[in-house]
């Protein structure tokens, strides 16, 4: 049976100073009584002076449609300097959030001009993806209760060196 993925990210000032970090854990597809679906469990949080100011932790947990990638509920809660919970519903282009912090109580009902994605619903999409130069994509982007609409254009491929070494990348 194939195992689910995790993955950790790093954020430092100045390239020195640790600020944040978070984590993501997915699924592989699975069969639930709604189809196959894909689960992404993540938390973020300050660090160090940046958890002083803004004290920021979110959780944050995803279904996903296995076929598709397109979120089907998102739930999060995040506190510190901004504390928020929010449940995100979505059925194709269909949208329904409800903001139950901070306090008054927001629903947001509506129909989109597409499917919107999920960033980690658009990184698994994109890393699976098999772009050739001259393609273009666009997204409608839902990340949390805050919409995006944006597009990507593939202009070729070059080689991209890290720390980590050279890779091919796509630009």
């Amino acid at each position: 049976q194939r195992q689910g993925e995790a993955m950790t990210w790093s954020l430092r000032f100045l390239g020195v100073f640790e600020a944040g970090r978070a984590r993501l854990a997915i699924t592989p597809p699975q069969k639930t009584a709604a189809g196959w679906r894909v689960m992404a469990v993540s938390e973020a949080e300050a660090l160090g002076l940046a958890k002083a100011f803004t004290g920021l932790h979110d959780d944050y947990r995803l279904v996903l449609d296995a076929a598709t990638l397109a979120p089907k509920r998102i739930d999060i809660v995040e506190t510190g300097y901004r504390s928020r919970t929010v449940t995100v519903q979505t059925d194709g282009n269909k949208l329904d959030i409800l903001q139950r912090e901070p306090q008054p109580e927001r629903r947001i009902n509506g129909v989109l001009p597409s499917a919107p994605l999920e960033p980690v619903a658009v990184l698994l999409q994109l890393r699976g993806a098999r772009l050739k130069e001259g393609d273009h994509l666009e997204l409608i982007i839902l990340d949390g209760t805050a919409l995006y609409q944006g597009t990507i254009d593939v202009e070729g491929r070059e080689e991209l060196t890290t720390a980590f070494g050279t890779h091919r990348a796509i630009k």
